[in-house]
């Protein structure tokens, strides 16, 4: 089922929106002498921009690295242990004197040395040298589901990063229609104040010749200034949008950000309600992220429940080591194969199985309350689309009844059927219709690509043309 909407929402509304366009499209226009760097900007464009420049999604590609630096480190846990070691001693010329048990060893007659010094063995310089491995053979599996327990997480690390992108390519997207609803008020604006003005001007005249009173002159004067100060919050404001949004975009503060106005505004086809809750449960990154959570405390359990058996390890060794005169060993090689096990490890490795399932099961507790709250938030995004593009319809009908209003209070006015008030007030109203149709399409569009990012689809340049 697709739902979609009858009315298009974004027709043009007349006049107002012919005279919107030329103003936006002048606004594009360089000026004379201007010497900012031009740069515009069509939606789309913000996708490589906004993830190329996004500090938050810096941060997850640090953590994304992070997570394979220590993948890698439990991968060298499982290397052998290797060592060598060597030593060449120099001596001053030393004199050794064996004891009588040496001196039997070593064949030397001790009687013919009781009644005098013995000379003794003399070792100028001496070599050693070691050489040890050893290799892990079972660690009750240890090192296995750390490994695959670092290699979920590597994989929730990316799908994180990924989650991020969008949040960045959104606020930028968001940023980018705020500017347009500013423009537009902008213009809106102004173009009410052009005629404002020109009402005072007549006003004036009118009351210099008697023609209408000091009152009726201040009211319109007071409209002119009210609007002026609308105008000025509006450029106000519309100046941080464009500075905000170059920060996000990681442009500089010199570059002249302009908006592609011929590509904002598109007919956007969606699915049902319930296929777009189910594509979230399906393909939303963070949930994804959870479920590769999931199961690295799962092989975290299992790790922790390695001290319950014995440590088996194969090592082996070399030694070669001469002292002139005294010891002489050449290439002698070792070899072992050996067991351990810690009876204390049977108490402590409980308590360590307990935490790691605690661990899981609130890891599982949160992804389903992150999948509940995916949820609501594709339903409520999704009602917020669709209630906006009826908004659309409603304001355009509201514009049409407004300027009907306005062109009948004009004509009553100028046979005095109505005062200046109801002249002010229908204009005002009409006004305000006005400022709504345009921020009602500009948040269609924003209320769309919401709902792109919850329902889990990724934000491309396709996506969003």
């Amino acid at each position: 089922m697709q739902t979609k909407n009858k009315r298009h929402p974004f027709r043009n509304s007349g006049r107002i929106l012919t005279g919107l366009f030329l103003f936006l499209t002048a606004w594009l226009l360089p000026g004379e002498g201007f010497s900012q760097e031009k740069l515009v900007l069509k939606p789309a464009d913000l996708v490589d921009l906004a993830i190329k420049n996004s500090n938050l999604v810096k941060i997850s590609q640090a953590q994304l690295e992070a997570a394979r630096a220590r993948m890698e480190q439990t991968k060298d846990k499982n290397l052998p242990n290797v060592g060598i070691s060597g030593a060449f001693y120099v001596f001053d010329t030393p004199t050794f004197k064996p004891a009588v048990g040496l001196r039997n060893l070593l064949g030397t007659n001790s009687s013919s040395n009781s009644g005098s010094s013995s000379k003794g063995i003399s070792a100028s310089n001496s070599t050693l040298l070691q050489a040890s491995a050893s290799e892990n053979i079972f660690g009750g599996f240890k090192n296995k589901y750390t490994l695959e327990s670092d290699t979920y997480l590597v994989k929730a690390a990316q799908l994180k990063a990924d989650f991020n992108q969008d949040e960045a390519v959104l606020n930028a997207l968001s940023a980018y229609y705020n500017i347009y609803k500013l423009m537009a008020n902008q213009y809106l604006l102004n173009q009410d104040l052009a005629e404002q003005n020109r009402r005072v001007k007549d006003f004036q005249n009118l009351e210099k010749n008697g023609l209408l009173t000091r009152n009726d002159l201040l009211k319109a004067e007071v409209g002119a200034s009210s609007i002026k100060v609308n105008i000025l919050d509006v450029s106000n404001a519309l100046d941080i949008a464009r500075y905000n949004l170059k920060i996000m975009l990681g442009l500089s503060d010199a570059t002249a950000l302009e908006i592609d106005t011929l590509s904002l505004f598109k007919d956007r086809v969606v699915k049902s309600r319930e296929e777009m809750i189910q594509y979230a449960l399906d393909n939303r990154s963070d949930l994804q992220a959870g479920n590769q959570e999931n199961e690295s405390y799962k092989a975290r359990v299992l790790s922790s429940k390695s001290g319950y058996y014995p440590q088996v390890a194969l090592s082996a060794g070399y030694l070669d080591a001469w002292i002139p005169g005294v010891l002489s060993i050449r290439n002698l090689f070792n070899a072992s194969l050996g067991a351990r096990y810690n009876l204390t490890s049977l108490f402590t490795t409980k308590h360590q199985v307990q935490e790691a399932k605690a661990n899981l099961n609130s890891s599982i507790a949160s992804n389903q309350y992150l999948a509940d709250q995916i949820k609501m938030s594709v339903n409520q995004n999704y009602l917020n689309y669709l209630e906006t593009l009826k908004k659309v319809d409603l304001d355009q009908d509201i514009i049409d009844q407004a300027s009907e209003n306005y062109k009948i209070l004009k004509n009553k006015y100028a046979n005095s059927l109505a005062t200046l008030t109801d002249l002010l007030d229908g204009e005002l109203t009409l006004l305000q219709a006005r400022l709504n149709l345009s921020n009602a399409k500009a948040d269609a569009q924003v209320a769309y690509f919401n709902l792109i990012k919850a329902s889990g689809m990724k934000f491309t340049k396709e996506t969003i043309n």
